[in-house]
């Protein structure tokens, strides 16, 4: 991967987010800005799964717990079972680092995710929200041996969360997950011409008020044409 980027600017929906990732010495940084649609579903709830080239079944990178909660998964998930994703208890007893407080539902959020040889890091807007050094239970061999590509692919139907999904990034390791939220945006530059009518069609002069819903915000313009 060295100090490369490899992105995704487009807007996506969560269900079609697919990033395939080259993984060497086990260091994995990868961030990307999330708005999650509060639908009628039951949590826990999946967000993110990962696959690796050599395990053929998937299992949770990033979900929202029964609270709410966001939880982060390492790479990979060596456990004695397979890791059911709809059990709150299964969830809770894997490895994991989580955020303090429930995950907001229907604002863009900037979401920063390190997973290294010794550590993991959970950043939410910037700021540091879960920080973990592994336990015994995960194989550190896998990582230092590196694990080859891994995929990362949203949730959809059943199994998880809906909603969107903006310039995903794998990031160099030298970057700051902090100084990266400051630069990063999911605002677009976007202009809109618009031509008022009367009745049989004639070009008439008006204030006009646009608004639009802008990475969770309501932002209103106003022009005289």
């Amino acid at each position: 991967m060295g100090d490369s980027v490899l992105n995704s600017k487009d807007y996506t929906l969560l269900k079609d987010f697919r990033m395939e990732v080259e993984i060497k010495g086990g260091n994995f940084f990868f961030s990307f800005w999330i708005s999650l649609i509060n639908s009628v579903i039951t949590f826990p709830a999946i967000i993110i799964n990962q696959i690796h080239s050599d395990i053929a079944s998937s299992a949770p990178f990033l979900c929202l717990n029964e609270k709410k909660i966001m939880m982060l998964f390492p790479l990979p998930l060596e456990y004695k079972e397979a890791l059911d994703s709809s059990n709150s208890a299964s969830l809770s007893e894997a490895p994991h680092i989580s955020m303090e407080n429930e995950f907001p539902l229907e604002n863009w959020i900037h979401v920063g995710c390190g997973v290294f040889t010794d550590v993991l890091h959970l950043h939410i807007n910037g700021e540091i929200v879960g920080e973990c050094p592994f336990s015994s239970s995960i194989n550190k061999d896998s990582f230092s041996n590196g694990l080859g590509k891994i995929t990362l692919i949203g949730a959809h139907g059943n199994e998880g969360l809906q909603g969107y999904v903006y310039n995903a990034e794998v990031l160099p390791l030298s970057l700051s997950i902090k100084d990266h939220y400051f630069k990063a945006s999911c605002r677009r530059i976007f202009s809109i011409d618009v031509v008022l009518s009367n009745a049989i069609s004639q070009s008439i002069n008006n204030e006009v008020e646009v608004a639009a819903f802008i990475c969770g915000q309501w932002l209103t313009f106003r022009e005289d044409i």
